[in-house]
Parts: C-alpha cells; structure tokens; sequence
C-alpha cells in the first residue's frame, strides 16, 4: 500500500493533496483576471488614444463618413488589427475631386491624403506614450505597422485635366462710364495695390495693416465713388484676367450673389439647390477656370471677408464703408474743387471754356452746396441738362434748406437733395425707383 501523502500548509496544519489542487487553481484564476484586467486597462487606453486623435482630423472622419472600405481599414486600428494602406487610397480615391464638408479643404488628392494620414499615425503612438508608463516595444503593434506603412507608401498625384474653354467668363452688370472724370489717379492705385498684393479694398480713411499679403479694398463713406472706381477698373483690366471677371454684389450673401452672377453668366444653377450648395457649385467652376481671376466684392458691409471668397489664382477687390477691413487700402479722398467742377459738367455735357462767368458760379456753388461728393455731382449734372446751371442751383438751395432741419449734414443731406431735386423731371414710379 503507498504511503499517505502529507502536505503542510503556511500554518503547519496538515494538508490533502485535493486541497493543494484547489489553491493551485485558485492562484491561476486569480492571475487570469488580472491579466484580463491589465489587458481591459490597456484595450481601453488604446480606444481612448485613438478615438481622441481621430477626433481632430475632418478629412479623414470625412472618408470614415463617406466610404464604409475606408471607415472599416481605420476603425481596425483601434481593435489591434492591421490596415490595408492600398484599400485606404483606393476607397479614397473615389472623392479625390470632392470639394468638401465644412471645414474641409476642398480636393483631396492621394498626396493630401497621405499627409493626413502620416500625422494621424504620429499622434496616435504620441498619445498612447503619453497616456501611461509604455515604452516603444509596449505601443500597440497595429498602430506602429501603421505608422511604418503609412510613411513608405508612395503616391503620385494625378495632373489635372485641363477643360477645353471659351471667352473667359465676364459679369460686369454696369457699363463702362464714358462720363467719369479724374478716374485715372485710382485705377492706377488699384491696379498697383492687386499687383503687389493680390488683394485690395478701395476707400477715404486707411487704418494701420493688421497683417502682410493681404490685398486691397475701395472703402469710404457713401457717394464717393467706391462702385464707380472698381467698375471702371475692371473694365480697363479686363484682358489681364484670362481666368474671368465676376462682380458680386457681396450685400445680397455670398450664395446669392454667386447666383446672380452665374444665372448671368448662363451657367445651370438649379432651383432646388440651396444657399451652401449653390456657393460650392459656383466657386468651383470659377475656381476650375485658367488663368488670373478677378473677383470683386462690391458693398461689404461686414468686416471679414468671407474666406470662401479667397480663392487660389485669383484678385480680390472690395468695397466698403467700413474702415476696420484688414485689406490694404486705395485711399479715396474726395475731390478738389476744379476736379468737383469737372465732374459735375462732365454729367451736364458741359465744358469749363464753354460757359459764361455767372454759369461756372452757378456751378461751383452747386458743387460747394453738396461738398463736391461724386455720386450727388452726378445727379445733379444730369438734372441740369434740362433744368439749366442757375435754375439747378437755385432750387437745390432750397431743397438743403428744407431738409437741412431734417438731415442735419454730410453725406445724407447731399444724396437726399440731389434725388429730390431730380424726383422733379422723373414722372414714371419705376424711373423714380431705379433713381433712388
């Protein structure tokens, strides 16, 4: 018969071998939780690392959104698997030309996509180092494979196609005018300031430049002739701008504007597109034209430009009241009196050598009276082709006297005079309307 086997426990109580059987397995129980619950803790550290980095590239969430081939290779990073780099650029691929999602930059080629893959690798083994005490042989091996594949992947970007064109697309809503006088100064201000800078806002008052390589805008109070400058401007230029002339009236929004401007232009906007839509669709085929562009945003009333408006290849000129726009400014002072006098028998179809002494006086005083703002001046020298220099400024002196209690002064009261005194010889409601 064997002999009994005896065991001891810590304690020095006797021990049966079943009892030895069960501590053993209970210890090996006891250690495959903690392994399970070290390796819960380091699944969870590597679902946090990722899901935060993830979170912070629009292009590639983008893709996840749009692609389930393209979602499902990322999302397999986060459960430890590999992902197949050559699957992630073929299901790109197929939105390689798709403009974009707010946010995103537009046209995501193979090398834009590389980039942004390269640094969502990077900052996925950064973040997991720093989540806790692992070393490099520690990282998730899925995400270091990744970060090799990724950066020994090669990409060729595709050359564009060039699309057959015709004419260059050119939206100019008013005509060129044959009567504005002393506009030489300006345009060649404008065309200086977008030759060095690309963009330009025309105006009366400058403020310090907040940054460098901006452009320029036509700004200053109402009447002086911001409109008038960038509209002559542009058709001076127009054949320096293969790419296309387009006028927004920036006023109405961006989108509305852009529809304007592309229904002129004969382009097929269709009517159930809405406001985001119809920006993409038209700033995409004006971004798609060779060659320089012009684009000008005509009466900003908001400080920013809008960013969309800022397109590679392209001028960009503005006008507005406003004084804060961080554009490089033209600076448009208003007239000198005998520039004033010029302008105002411009519009009259008169000539300084061609009147008599008492008709010039009558003409300075009407200057003076509406203190030689353009857009008034030109009112006023159309009404006085059939009212007469003295009649005109003899009835617009009672018009500012009338309204001066009213309007006070400035700007308003020169504009509001002016109208009235021409409201007198247009009878017809839409002549009035188009008028004012």
């Amino acid at each position: 018969m064997a002999p009994r086997l005896n065991c001891f426990s810590d304690s020095g109580a006797r021990m049966s071998f079943i009892e030895i059987i069960g501590k053993v397995a209970l210890g090996q129980a006891v250690a495959e939780v903690k392994e399970k619950l070290k390796t819960k803790k380091y699944n969870d550290q590597v679902d946090a690392v990722f899901n935060q980095t993830l979170s912070a590239f629009d292009r590639i969430i983008f893709l996840c959104q749009k692609s389930d081939d393209f979602g499902r290779e990322i999302f397999n990073l986060a459960e430890g698997k590999s992902a197949r780099i050559d699957r992630l650029f073929e299901a790109a691929a197929a939105y390689a030309d798709n403009p974009d999602i707010q946010g995103v930059e537009p046209y995501l080629t193979p090398s834009k996509i590389q980039g942004e893959l390269r640094e969502f690798s990077h900052r996925l083994l950064d973040g997991f180092r720093q989540v806790g005490s692992a070393k490099l042989g520690e990282l998730p091996q899925a995400f270091n494979k990744f970060d090799r594949d990724i950066n020994s992947y090669s990409v060729v970007d595709k050359t564009p196609e060039e699309k057959p064109q015709g004419p260059p697309p050119v939206y100019l809503p008013r005509m060129k005018n044959t009567l504005l006088q002393h506009h030489e100064e300006w345009i060649e201000k404008i065309a200086a300031t977008l030759g060095q800078e690309g963009r330009a806002a025309v105006g009366q008052e400058t403020v310090e430049r907040a940054a460098e390589g901006l452009g320029a805008a036509v700004s200053g109070q109402g009447g002086i002739g911001k409109t008038a400058m960038a509209n002559e401007y542009a058709h001076a230029h127009v054949a320096d701008y293969p790419g296309g002339v387009f006028w927004l009236q920036i006023d109405l929004g961006l989108a509305q504007a852009l529809r304007e401007a592309a229904q002129k232009l004969g382009w097929d906007i269709p009517d159930s597109l809405d406001d985001k839509q119809v920006q993409e669709m038209v700033l995409a085929e004006i971004r798609g034209r060779s060659g320089l562009k012009l684009l000008i945003l005509d009466n900003l009333e908001d400080q920013v430009v809008p960013t969309e408006a800022n397109l590679p290849g392209s001028h960009l000129l503005v006008t507005t009241r406003r004084t804060d726009v961080d554009l490089p400014r033209v600076k448009m002072d208003l007239p000198l009196e005998n520039e004033a006098l010029d302008i105002f028998l411009g519009y009259a179809e008169l000539d300084r050598g061609g009147i008599s002494e008492a008709e010039e006086l009558a003409a300075r005083e009407i200057c003076d009276r509406v203190g030689n703002l353009p857009l008034a001046l030109e009112i006023l020298g159309k009404v006085a082709r059939k009212r007469g220099l003295a009649q005109t400024a003899l009835r617009l002196d009672d018009i500012i006297s009338e309204k001066a209690s009213v309007h006070g002064k400035g700007e308003v009261l020169s504009i509001g005079a002016a109208l009235a005194l021409a409201e007198g010889q247009y009878g017809h409601p839409r002549a009035l309307e188009a008028l004012r």
